[in-house]
């Protein structure tokens, strides 16, 4: 286990197969700290998988313009250990305070891997949002027409459901 901090790199630059902490950093100056078995792998995940996160909206936004986000590899945690990982990955959000929306786009305080519901801060829907998809499921409205009046990915609606 090392901690690296400093090494900024392009994707192409990140070495094989390292495990540990990893910090996006977007040409806005806001951040995303995560964690990942493979930091390669998961970087390009990131620029090729859409899941609708502040995260990989602005990735996606960022990357058509410039081809390239520079990355940070903050801590090495090999061999890979789980519970360390995430300890680490809420270490380094809490440091740099990447869930708080002026700095960066984690949307939670890390260790956990998904959000929490409506009470995320990069949620789009209300309690109210959220009944009113419930009301409109109930009468077998379809995803995409959900989706449409709520401006959500239908698939979004699908996990509501």
């Amino acid at each position: 286990m090392g901690i690296l901090g400093g090494n900024i790199m392009k994707y192409v630059e990140i070495p094989a197969k390292i495990s540990g902490i990893y910090k996006i950093i977007f040409p806005n100056d806001k951040i995303y700290i995560g964690r990942a078995k493979n930091i390669k792998a998961r970087i390009w995940e990131h620029y090729s998988k859409i899941d609708n996160t502040p995260c990989q909206n602005a990735l996606w936004k960022y990357y058509k313009i410039y081809q390239e986000i520079e990355i940070e590899i903050l801590e090495v945690i090999n061999p890979y250990d789980f519970e360390v990982i995430c300890n680490a990955e809420k270490k380094w959000i809490k440091y740099y305070n990447a869930n708080n929306k002026e700095v960066g786009y984690n949307i939670t305080s890390g260790g956990d891997g998904g959000g929490d519901g409506i009470s995320n801060p990069a949620s789009k829907l209300s309690q109210e949002d959220l009944e009113g998809i419930i009301k409109l499921l109930k009468e077998n409205k379809t995803n995409v027409f959900i989706g449409n009046l709520y401006n959500i990915h239908p698939d979004t609606v699908g996990k509501i459901n």
